[in-house]
């Protein structure tokens, strides 16, 4: 799963306030070309199993996720 963010500052910090609140490690990432709408944009990887706990805490500590994308075979927009 990605949670796309607009910059890195903004990506490391989103991922260390996650795992501050969840214990769950995040990697920060370029969000891949083919999901990215241009700009700079980064992402916070995670495994799927996550989701329903890491959209808590995202919304919790209104961190600015612009969208939510899965990876199995291909992309799919969860926003």
């Amino acid at each position: 799963m990605l949670i796309t963010i607009g910059s890195i500052t903004t990506a490391t910090r989103a991922a260390r306030v996650i795992q501050s609140k969840t214990g769950i490690k995040g990697q920060v990432v370029h969000t891949p070309s083919k999901i990215n709408k241009g700009g700079c944009s980064y992402s916070i990887r995670y495994n799927d199993d996550y989701e329903e706990e890491l959209r808590k805490v995202v919304k919790e500590n209104r961190i600015p996720a612009k969208k939510w994308y899965k990876e199995a075979s291909g992309y799919y927009d969860l926003s």
